[in-house]
């Protein structure tokens, strides 16, 4: 092997002035700098959020949603889907509890044909009556007595006597599908069964043409419709799918055609809130509301959206690079020079003049270190120090930084409060009647279930005739205690005076007389005036004498009006008072807003309006039918914000909004990070390097980070260490 060849030092090219070897205090100030300290962090993550911040607002802001209809159109017919559940679970359970109500009512002696005819007028929807004696004649068809529709053979329940009988399904003589509800009569030795038949009937859902609602088995057989074309094959596809589906409820989307969409929304009758306490009767039919209706195809997302979205996206660019340049002209560069320089000084090398920055504290700090590099250069024993010569203050290093929040703050503001606002009046139509047809279905839930509480009250006033005093109490407690949607029941007599009850204490008798009108023992619905307004119903007791009243808990009444959806929602009585709002909230005395006063003094059914926060206001008039006669002037009055809605438009507004937060968060946090890291402690540094300047040998220099300023502060303690004196 031949041995290396060796070049005399003296024919060596000289070294480049650029190369680490000639720039020893650089290298070294490089080397000791941390990957995560000083200026980098904080610069690099702002100008990264911002390029993503950008990149959102240019390709995310203006997306088409998916699919061919909004969500919010979809979770519309989901809700009409489960109000319309809600009430033919209702309606099913309300003729099962009457039926039970007249059969606890029968005596001992079977009923006549008679009987049952007076009975059957008294209760709507049954279109048939019977009394069976015996099993055999409900397996036959051949009651003992019998009242209207001739009821169909079924097979008559097992088990001992005296439980609940749940009701069934089961097709009439005419080839229609009925209600069978059950229940016992008569002794154990002589039992009995009391039957009635019902319609199973669809919802009416609104008068729209366009809406169909389809009421299936789980089976898929649709057992009634109505609306639109109910016996189509979409119908039945429809039908089919929601069955398929096996879940509680949801939303359906048909194939585009000629500019229309179905939309179709399900529930089934066993899909109930966690709270709520009706019966289960209905539940148990194995029942599926399905509810479809035609809506426009929307288009993609509008083309002044995608462009504005790019002058958004390219403005914050624009202010984002400018202000990077700017922080790294005026910091960074500046910054690194001097700690270059002060560690050369340190390192006792006073040869190169230092090379002061244009302006701020980078300016100060490099005039006191070439005031240092002097006096080192010239150094004697006892010599007086050179002042610094200062300058009049600038334009500082928090100045710049304040420079460059301020346009990213107004780019963030624009974002948040002014560019791509939703226009409530582009609301799709058929949201707004969707929300109407909501308001009255929870008006009508209302209605029928004060309805169902003063029928309760009846049958609670009959067992209380021929009863002693002593009595009355034992029978109210066990009514209480059956009926959850009462707060107290009490009787009273003619003056109002109460003579026995059980729940809470009885709220204002005297003033539910006055307000009621007419006199006690007249039956009805009333409001009463307490801290709290309550509904009450009243029934005539003790052969008209006494006066049953039964004051409905804000629970039950909140049950019947929260639905998921919805929106906020205000009962109220024909003087404007609030009676229930569907919260567990203290009820305020009027309705919030003038706007809502305004609807209901107007009439309106439904409007979309945007004075102050958009929404969508209902109010729908309660119906005033049999023992709800009181109820003429109550008004249901629903506010929907639109602000939420899953539309394009609201979408749009959020990931604007959503961008302007980020970019806000991004440059306030990573700016507020440089000025407390860096801008701070160099501020101080640029004092203390002037007054090292000066002749303040004993201070000595701690550096506050391991960074760039950090840097030059130790440079600076090292050369306080070589300063004469």
């Amino acid at each position: 092997m031949n041995p290396p060849t060796t070049v005399p030092a003296e024919t060596r090219a000289p070294l480049s002035p650029r190369r680490p070897e000639h720039r020893p205090h650089r290298a070294a100030w490089r080397a000791d700098m941390p990957l995560l300290g000083g200026f980098r962090p904080p610069l690099l993550v702002l100008l990264a959020l911002l390029v993503v911040v950008a990149a959102h607002t240019a390709l995310l802001v203006p997306a088409s949603p998916e699919g061919p209809v909004t969500g919010a159109e979809r979770e519309a017919q989901h809700g009409v889907a489960q109000d319309a559940a809600a009430a033919t679970r209702a309606t099913l359970d309300e003729s099962v509890a009457d039926l039970r109500r007249v059969a606890a009512t029968l005596g001992e002696p079977p009923p006549t044909a008679d009987a049952l005819a007076a009975l059957a007028p008294g209760h709507r929807g049954w279109l048939g009556l019977a009394h069976y004696a015996s099993p055999d004649e409900a397996s036959s068809g051949r009651p003992a007595v019998a009242h209207g529709e001739p009821l169909p053979a079924f097979e008559p329940p097992e088990g001992p006597a005296g439980g609940e009988i749940p009701p069934r399904l089961v097709r009439a003589r005419n080839g229609e599908i009925r209600l069978l509800a059950l229940a016992h009569v008569g002794t154990p030795e002589r039992p009995g069964l009391l039957a009635a038949l019902s319609p199973v009937a669809a919802p009416a859902v609104g008068p729209e043409a366009d809406r169909r609602v389809q009421l299936v088995d789980q089976t898929g057989r649709v057992v009634a419709a109505t609306g639109r074309d109910p016996g189509s094959a979409e119908a039945a596809e429809l039908a089919s799918a929601a069955v398929a589906d096996g879940g509680a409820g949801g939303s359906l989307v048909g194939e585009p055609r000629d500019g229309l969409v179905t939309v179709a929304g399900y529930a089934t009758l066993a899909g109930r809130a966690p709270d709520d306490r009706s019966g289960a009767d209905a539940a148990g039919l194995g029942l599926t509301v399905v509810t479809d209706v035609q809506a426009p195809v929307p288009g993609p997302a509008a083309p002044g959206h995608r462009a504005s979205a790019a002058l958004l996206a390219g403005a914050l660019l624009l202010i984002a690079l400018p202000a990077g340049w700017l922080l790294r002209r005026s910091l960074t560069r500046p910054v690194a020079q001097l700690g270059v320089a002060a560690t050369r000084l340190a390192g006792g090398d006073t040869r190169e003049p230092v090379r002061v920055p244009r302006f701020g504290e980078p300016a100060r700090i490099g005039r006191a270190l070439e005031s240092l590099r002097r006096q080192l250069a010239h150094a004697e024993p006892h010599a007086p120090p050179e002042p610094v010569r200062r300058r009049r203050p600038g334009l500082g290093v928090r100045t710049v930084v304040l420079l460059c929040l301020v346009p990213l703050v107004a780019w963030s503001a624009a974002a948040l409060l002014v560019v791509h606002r939703a226009d409530a009046a582009a609301l799709p139509e058929r949201l707004l009647v969707d929300q109407e047809q909501r308001g009255a279905f929870a008006a009508e839930r209302v209605a029928r279930g004060l309805r169902e509480g003063h029928s309760d009250l009846r049958s609670v006033a009959a067992r209380l005739e021929g009863l002693q005093p002593v009595g009355h109490d034992a029978v109210l407690a066990d009514a209480l205690e059956a009926h959850a949607r009462y707060r107290a029941l009490y009787l009273v007599d003619g003056s109002g005076a109460p003579l026995a009850g059980v729940g809470d204490a009885p709220s204002m008798p005297v003033e539910a007389r006055a307000l009621g009108g007419g006199p006690f023992g007249t039956a009805g619905i009333v409001a009463l005036r307490t801290d709290q307004p309550l509904v009450a119903a009243r029934v005539p007791a003790g052969g008209g004498e006494l006066t049953l009243v039964g004051e409905f808990s804000h629970g039950h009444l909140d049950q019947v009006l929260a639905r998921p959806g919805l929106g906020e929602v205000w009962l109220t009585d024909r003087s404007g008072t609030v009676m229930a709002t569907g919260e567990d909230t203290p009820i305020p005395e009027r309705l919030p807003e003038a706007r809502l006063d305004d609807a209901v003094e107007a009439g309106i059914t439904g409007q979309v309006s945007r004075a102050g926060e958009p929404a969508m206001i209902t109010v729908t008039r309660l119906s005033p039918e049999g023992e709800a006669a009181a109820l003429d002037g109550w008004h249901l009055v629903v506010r929907q914000s639109t602000s939420w809605l899953d539309l394009p438009a609201n979408q749009v507004e959020h990931r604007t909004v959503f961008a302007g937060l980020l970019a806000l968060t991004a440059s306030v946090g990573c700016l507020g990070w440089l000025h407390i890291v860096v801008v701070r402690p160099l501020r101080a540094l640029a004092a203390r390097a002037e007054a090292l300047a000066d002749g303040d040998r004993t201070t000595p220099l701690y550096p506050v980070h391991h960074d760039e300023v950090g840097t030059v502060t130790r440079a600076l303690e090292r050369v306080r260490h070589q300063l004469p004196g």
